[in-house]
């Protein structure tokens, strides 16, 4: 079973009082409606914040349903709003401090079209954000709404040798990870302009993208410029994973 711990943040100098701890509850008695219609199988709470980065600071520190701590955190933004994603951008120090693995949820209106094709692109510079990448597509493969989905994989290259691409390679064909090998594909482009061209026409139409970004040079025109392709999510892993 699956499940989704969600924090409905009431922000814009709101405090702790009976007025936001009853909007809270409304929050949440709609969300709960929300999830029981569309038959979601997910964990929903609400805190409230005076601010977007209290907001983040307190759900980091909150423990997982299990008891334990979190290792991943997942946010979403509409491009059309930037305001969310610079909040979002503003704030990637705290989830770094904390030592957790990152998802940039891009949403684009389609939700997830067909959940059919997964794309995951890797290049040289994803050493220890494929791992998680390819373990994420796996997963979520793994949910009954995407169970008849495809996964595909393209390592770029730049012209030489990727020795990070052909381990990787390697462990996927050896039965490692269960992704066909019809499915992996190595593509040798030689600058930043070719690669963006190149994946915006091969995976435009895909439901979900998978893309690595780096925590510590990343800007907001770095998410911007796939405008064009569907829900795109961007990874950052704070370690490279175990694939076994």
């Amino acid at each position: 079973m699956f499940y989704l711990l969600v924090l409905i943040v009431l922000k814009g100098d709101r405090v702790l009082n009976e007025e936001t701890s009853k909007e809270a509850q409304i929050a949440h008695k709609e969300l709960v409606e929300w999830s029981r219609g569309g038959g979601s199988r997910v964990h929903l709470d609400t805190i409230i914040s005076p601010s977007y980065t209290s907001a983040i600071a307190q759900c980091v520190q909150l423990p997982g349903l299990s008891g334990k701590g979190n290792n991943l955190f997942l946010m979403e933004y509409d491009p059309a709003n930037f305001e969310n994603r610079d909040q979002l951008l503003n704030n990637l120090n705290i989830l770094k401090a904390v030592n957790l693995d990152l998802l940039l949820l891009r949403s684009s209106g389609r939700s997830f079209g067909n959940m059919h094709d997964i794309h995951l692109w890797i290049t040289p510079d994803d050493k220890s954000n494929a791992s998680l990448m390819i373990l994420l597509s796996y997963i979520l493969q793994g949910h009954p709404d995407w169970s008849k989905s495809s996964i595909s994989v393209f390592f770029i290259c730049d012209g030489a040798d990727d020795q990070h691409a052909t381990h990787l390679h390697a462990q996927i064909v050896e039965g490692r990870i269960p992704i066909s090998e019809q499915n992996i594909e190595i593509v040798k482009l030689n600058s930043q302009n070719e690669k963006l061209g190149h994946i915006l026409n091969r995976s435009g139409g895909a439901d979900l993208v998978v893309l690595g970004f780096d925590f510590d040079s990343c800007k907001a025109e770095d998410f911007e410029i796939y405008d064009g392709l569907g829900d795109t999510m961007f990874v950052y892993a704070s370690q490279p994973k175990l694939i076994q």
